[in-house]
C-alpha cells in the first residue's frame, strides 16, 4: 500500500476510536445530581396599603378671585357660598 491509501484508513481508524471513547466515559465519571435546595415557605398576608401621599409644600389654585370693595360701605348680602364654584354672569 502507499502512503497515499493509508491516510483516509488511519483517518477513520482514528476517528472510530476517538467516538468509541468518548461514548464510553460519557457517565462512567459523572458525580451524582447533588440533593436538592432547602427552601423556606410563608403564608401570603393581606394588609391595607397607604392610598395617599403627603408632601410638603402648599396646593394654589390656577384662577383664583379676589373680592375687594372699591367703594365704602356695608356689604349686606352674599351671593355664594365659600369654596363654591362661580360661573360668570
Amino acid at each position: 500500500m502507499s502512503l497515499t491509501q493509508t491516510r483516509p484508513a488511519r483517518a477513520i481508524v482514528l476517528f472510530a476510536a476517538v467516538v468509541g471513547m468518548a461514548g464510553s466515559h460519557k457517565n462512567a465519571g459523572a458525580p451524582p445530581a447533588p440533593p436538592p435546595p432547602k427552601v423556606t415557605v410563608a403564608r401570603s398576608e393581606s394588609l391595607l396599603v397607604q392610598g395617599y401621599y403627603e408632601y410638603n409644600g402648599h396646593i394654589e389654585a390656577v384662577e383664583t378671585v379676589e373680592i375687594r370693595a372699591r367703594v365704602k360701605g356695608l356689604l349686606l348680602n352674599v351671593h355664594f357660598v365659600e369654596g363654591a364654584e362661580v360661573e360668570k354672569v
